[in-house]
C-alpha cells in the first residue's frame, strides 16, 4: 500500500471506529488495494475492534508497510473526534488529547514528517470559529503530500519548507502551482545533485508538481 493512501485508511477506520455500519465499513474497504481488500472479514468480524485493536501488519499481512501512516490516520480522526463539540470539559478528556497529540509526535518523528504539519492541524481544531471537519481534510492532504515526497528523498527540512509555501499560495488554481511554491521546487531541484534522490532530477521535478496538484484534487 502507498504510505499515502494509509492516511485516508486511518481516517476510515476511525470514522467505521465511531459508526460501526455497513457504510463505514464499505468506506474503509473500497480505499484498500484489492489485493489487501480481500483479506478483510466480513463487518462482524471486526466491528469490535475498535481504534487501536486491528493492526494491519500482524492480520494482514508484512506487504502492509504503512503501518505508521496508518496509526497517523487513525490519531487524526480520534484528535478530530475528541475536538467536537458535546465532549465534557473533563480531566479524561484532557488526558485523551495530550496523549494522542504524544503519539501524533512520536509518529511523526518516526516517519521523518515535519512536526509542522501536526502543530497546524492541532491548533485549528483548538479554534472555536474553525470547521474541524476542514481542518482534518487539510491534515490528511498535506499528510499524503508529505509522504509521497518523502518516498522520492526530499529530507524533513525542505518538506517544512514547502508546508510553509503552500500556506503563502493557497490552493493551487486552474492545475497550477503557485509562486512560492514553484519556488521552492527549483530550489530543492537544483539542490539535488548529490544523488540523495531515489529518482532522476527532472523525474522528481515532474513528480512534486503531480503530488501537490493531486494533494489539492487536480489530477
Amino acid at each position: 500500500m502507498k504510505n499515502e493512501t494509509a492516511f485516508k485508511f486511518g481516517v476510515a477506520f476511525g470514522q467505521f471506529s465511531a459508526r460501526p455500519n455497513q457504510d463505514t465499513y464499505s468506506a474503509v474497504l473500497n480505499i484498500l488495494p484489492a489485493g489487501i481488500r480481500g483479506r478483510f472479514p466480513a463487518i462482524d468480524g471486526v466491528r469490535k475492534k475498535l481504534w487501536w485493536d486491528l493492526d494491519p501488519v500482524s492480520a494482514f499481512g508484512d506487504e502492509w508497510t504503512a503501518d505508521g501512516y496508518y496509526q497517523i490516520g487513525l490519531l487524526a480522526y480520534l484528535r478530530f473526534i475528541l475536538s467536537l463539540p458535546g465532549h465534557p470539559d473533563t480531566e479524561k478528556q484532557a488526558q485523551d488529547i495530550q496523549a494522542t497529540e504524544h503519539r501524533l509526535r512520536v509518529e511523526f518523528a518516526a516517519q521523518g514528517l515535519p512536526d509542522e504539519v501536526r502543530q497546524a492541524f492541532v491548533e485549528r481544531l483548538s479554534r472555536a470559529n474553525h470547521d474541524p471537519n476542514e481542518a482534518l481534510s487539510d491534515f490528511v492532504d498535506k499528510c499524503e503530500l508529505m509522504a509521497a515526497l518523502r518516498s522520492i528523498g526530499l529530507d524533513g527540512e525542505s518538506l517544512k519548507m514547502l508546508g510553509q509555501a503552500i500556506d503563502k499560495d493557497g490552493k493551487p488554481q486552474e492545475g497550477k502551482v503557485g509562486a512560492h511554491v514553484r519556488k521552492w521546487r527549483d530550489s530543492v531541484v537544483q539542490k539535488a545533485t548529490d544523488g540523495s534522490w531515489k529518482v532522476g532530477i527532472n523525474t522528481a521535478s515532474r513528480l512534486i508538481t503531480e503530488a501537490i496538484l493531486r494533494s489539492h484534487g487536480w489530477e
